[in-house]
This record gives structure tokens, C-alpha cells and sequence, in this order.
């Protein structure tokens, strides 16, 4: 028994870190060509995915959602004519765009080593510089696995302010010995001391269930706390903080790293009361 199969739509899947809008017209372009094949072929051609690859609402690097979303309107209008197809469906796949703002992860440095920034940048220039290795209790086979899917760094910066430091070389490494086990091969931060907390933004998307790349049974997934921001105030929802300490020198300017902060503190302070 013969079965026909008919085609009735295309997609295309551009990488999150595409380094030019124009890949998307041209990914575009080359669907309208596949459309243009299939219909000679008698296929009835009628949807067309633009897929994912959507930045994030609050991306600070690489292309903006309104850089995607004007380079998509235009090619699709340029190449997928009203007239030509009346009744064509677009769709996408924003999975990521919407999942990402929501979440931040706060991280804590383990351990910390001192470098000579020139192994860090590869520049002689910097040798005789400082620079550091910092380790975190969350790494690529936690939810950091998601710059595998994305090929984005993440970004990061200190929960607790201790006034104005310059920012030095850094790496930061998750908490295996695994020589992949890496959170950001080079970046620039204030120096930290073991104890410290980061903050990472736009951790929403591809962050849950990494750890089963390792097959290692004793790596937690990172604990999930709700807030809600009303404006006025930051609320917890429902959350059950870490058991751990954090420092009472808060930069009062950042509302979220303040409440954040103060719900660390005061959970330490009730385990040491029940202790």
C-alpha cells in the first residue's frame, strides 16, 4: 500500500544569536523559493513557522526583539506578497522570548582563585594584571546547560553592593570538575569573595533538568522563589528561601536585590534562633 504524503508548510530556525537581522530575510527568501518548488510539485503550500530564536524583551546584547521582529515583517511582506498568498498562516515559536524575562537566578561563589588576567584574555597586554576564577554552586549541567540551546552568555552582576569597585577579569565555573563545566569563559566583575551572591538575568528558558546530561544524581535543580512586584513593593509568594547567609550592605537603590537580600538574611537569622 502506497501513501502520499502532501507538504502544506515550511519553517525556518534561526539561532538566538544571530549576529545580523538579515539572516532571518534571507531564511525567509529561501523559504519562498521551497514554496515555489513544492508548488510545482502540487503540494498546496498554505503556513509558514518563522520559528524561534526570539531575544528576550529585556536583551542587553546581541539583536533586539524589534530588530527580529522588523526584519521578519518586511521579508515576509517582500517575499510572501498578500496577493500572491491570500490565505497564508504565519506562525512562530516565541517559547524562549516569553519564558526568559521572568526569571533571574541568584548564584553563590564557592571558591575563588586569583589569575593573571592574560590567561583569561589571551593578551600579553594584560599580563602582571589581576584577575580571577570564580566558582558557583550552579553550572552548565544545572541552568546554565541553556547556553548550549541559545549560544548566548549570560549576564550577570552582584546581588549586594559594597560601594564602587573596579570591575576585573573574571571566569566563572560551575561547582564539577568537569573541564565544560563553564558559566562564562570571560567577563568583568567587581572582585568577590567566597559567600557572595549573582544575580543572572533572563534565566527562563531551557534552565530546567540540564543535570541529566551528567547522570549525576546528587545535582539539585536550582529551587524556584515567586515574587510579585506591585509597584511600591516586591512580594514573595509562597517561597521557601535558601538556608544561607547573606551580608546586611544592600544597595538600597535596587528594590530586587534589597528584598532578595532581606528574605536571605532573615531566614538565616530564624535557622540560627531554631539552631
Amino acid at each position: 500500500m502506497l501513501f502520499r504524503l502532501w507538504a502544506t508548510i515550511f519553517s525556518l530556525s534561526v539561532r538566538a544569536d544571530a549576529p545580523s537581522p538579515a539572516i532571518f530575510s534571507y531564511a525567509v527568501a529561501q523559504c519562498r523559493r521551497l514554496f515555489d518548488i513544492a508548488v510545482e510539485m502540487g503540494h498546496e503550500m498554505s503556513v509558514l513557522d518563522v520559528g524561534d530564536g526570539f531575544p528576550s524583551v529585556t536583551n542587553a546584547y546581541g539583536l533586539s526583539f524589534g530588530q527580529v521582529a522588523r526584519a521578519l515583517s518586511g521579508a515576509v511582506s517582500l517575499f510572501f506578497p498578500q496577493e500572491r498568498f491570500p490565505h497564508l498562516r504565519v506562525i512562530a515559536e516565541p517559547g524562549a522570548y516569553f519564558a526568559s524575562s521572568p526569571y533571574l537566578l541568584v548564584t553563590r561563589v564557592v571558591d575563588k582563585r586569583l589569575i593573571d588576567a592574560s590567561l583569561l584574555t589571551s593578551d600579553e597586554t594584560d599580563a602582571g594584571t589581576v584577575g580571577y576564577v570564580y566558582q558557583i554552586n550552579e553550572g552548565f549541567y544545572g541552568a546554565f546547560g541553556c547556553r548550549l540551546i541559545t549560544g548566548r552568555n549570560p549576564r550577570c552582576s552582584p546581588l549586594i553592593a559594597f560601594g564602587e569597585k573596579l570591575n576585573t577579569y573574571a571566569a566563572v565555573y560551575g561547582p564539577t570538575t568537569c573541564d565544560t563545566d563553564v558559566v562564562l569563559p570571560l567577563t568583568r566583575l567587581p572582585p568577590l569573595q567566597v559567600g557572595d551572591w549573582l544575580v543572572w538575568y533572563d534565566m527562563g528558558a531551557y534552565t530546567m533538568g540540564n543535570c541529566e546530561t551528567l547522570k549525576e544524581g546528587e545535582l539539585r535543580s536550582a529551587a524556584i522563589h515567586y515574587f510579585e512586584n506591585t509597584g511600591s513593593r516586591i512580594d514573595f509568594v509562597n517561597c521557601e528561601s535558601p538556608k544561607s547567609t547573606s551580608y546586611p550592605a544592600i544597595n538600597k537603590d535596587d528594590e530586587l536585590a534589597a528584598t532578595v537580600a532581606n528574605v536571605l538574611i532573615n531566614d538565616n537569622s530564624e535557622s540560627e534562633e531554631k539552631n
